[in-house]
């Protein structure tokens, strides 16, 4: 049971029935990557 709740795929399968979460974390992580390059460019 811990492993389910560890694991961020199977969460994801759940809420893919109830509302699919792909999308949206998708847009945060490009986000990121945005800034992460910017932290670098700056360094």
């Amino acid at each position: 049971m811990a492993d389910v709740e560890e694991d961020p795929y199977a969460l994801s399968s759940d809420s893919e029935d109830d509302e699919p979460k792909g999308p949206p974390p998708k847009i945060n992580i490009e986000g990121r990557t945005t800034a992460d390059l910017s932290s670098l460019v700056c360094l």
